[in-house]
C-alpha cells in the first residue's frame, strides 16, 4: 500500500492522526451545522447541472458523487471545484477508479497482512494510489506556497500549522512528508 493514511495504520501512528483529524474536521463544521453553508452553496450548484437537462430524464449518480465530494474538497483543500474542472474531474476519476479495484468490505482492511495476498487485488490499486497521492501532493505544494498561519481555512493549512508547531518534537507524527509510503 503506498498510503499510510488512517484506514491503513495503527498503534501510535493513527491515534495521533485520528484525533488531530476529528479535531479539525470538527473545527471546520463536519457534524454540525455550521457545515451548512457549503452544502447549500453546493446544493445551488447541483440544482444549476440538474437544469442543463431542461426536464428530461437522466442518471444523477454522476452529478451527486460530484455535489458530494465538492463539500469534502472544501473541507479538505478549502474550495469547491467547478463541474468541468479538468483537475476535479481527475480526481473524481482516480477514486471511481479506485472504488472500482477495491472492495472495501474485504477482509483485508481489517487484516492489512492479508492485502499481500494476490486475491485481494490490492496491488491492482498501486497505480491509482499514486496518482491519487501525487494529486494530493500538488494540493499540498499549492497550500505551502501560500501559507499563511494566522488564516487557516481548511484541513491541509491545519496540517502544516501542527507540522510548523511540532517541529520540535521527537516523537511526533506531525513530520514534513506526507503520510505515503
Amino acid at each position: 500500500m503506498l498510503f499510510q493514511g488512517l484506514a491503513w495504520s495503527s498503534g501510535a501512528w493513527w491515534k495521533e492522526q485520528r484525533t488531530f483529524a476529528l479535531t479539525t474536521m470538527r473545527r471546520f463544521g463536519f457534524g454540525r451545522r455550521c457545515l451548512q453553508g457549503q452544502v447549500m452553496e453546493e446544493v445551488d450548484c447541483l440544482m444549476d447541472e440538474f437544469e442543463k437537462y431542461e426536464g428530461k430524464p437522466f442518471n444523477i449518480q454522476k452529478q451527486l458523487k460530484t455535489s458530494v465530494s465538492n463539500v469534502i474538497c472544501s473541507l479538505l483543500f478549502g474550495k469547491r471545484f467547478d463541474y468541468e474542472d479538468a483537475k476535479f474531474k481527475r480526481l473524481m476519476d482516480l477514486l471511481n477508479t479506485l472504488l472500482a479495484v477495491l472492495n472495501f468490505s474485504s477482509p483485508a482492511f481489517i487484516f492489512p497482512e492479508l492485502s499481500k495476498v494476490k486475491f485481494f487485488h490490492f496491488n491492482d490499486a498501486n497505480p491509482t494510489l499514486k496518482a491519487l497521492s501525487e494529486f494530493i501532493g500538488e494540493m499540498v505544494e499549492e497550500h505551502r506556497q501560500n501559507f499563511d498561519e494566522n488564516n487557516i481555512n481548511d484541513y491541509i493549512d491545519a496540517y502544516l500549522l501542527e507540522q510548523k508547531q511540532r517541529t520540535s518534537e521527537v516523537n511526533t507524527t506531525f513530520t514534513g512528508k506526507l503520510p505515503i509510503k
